[in-house]
């Protein structure tokens, strides 16, 4: 959290199962911040049933990958967050 706060990163990629803390738990506190609430995050997990990819999305990830990775899928995930990010940077 405290890195993010300070470095204030384009993207955030987070695994769900955290040591200490479950990913959805983290962005509810990065969410819950000024600094850090409009960071584009996308969840980086293996739970891939229907269930948890709308539990995942509903808490507010702005978009879900799934393991094993489909690194094309992935970079057009990440990019269209980006562009994104940056539209809303700099209106």
């Amino acid at each position: 959290m405290a890195l993010a706060t300070a470095q204030r990163p384009a993207l955030i990629v987070m695994d769900i199962h955290l040591p200490g803390i479950n990913g959805v738990e983290a962005l509810a506190q990065l969410r819950a911040r000024p600094e850090t609430r409009d960071i584009p995050a996308i969840a980086f997990t293996a739970s891939v049933m229907p269930q948890d990819r709308s539990e995942i999305l509903g808490a507010g990830f702005d978009a879900f990958v799934s393991k094993p990775i489909d690194l094309e899928a992935f970079l057009v995930t990440i990019a269209t967050l980006l562009v994104g990010w940056q539209q809303g940077a700099a209106a």
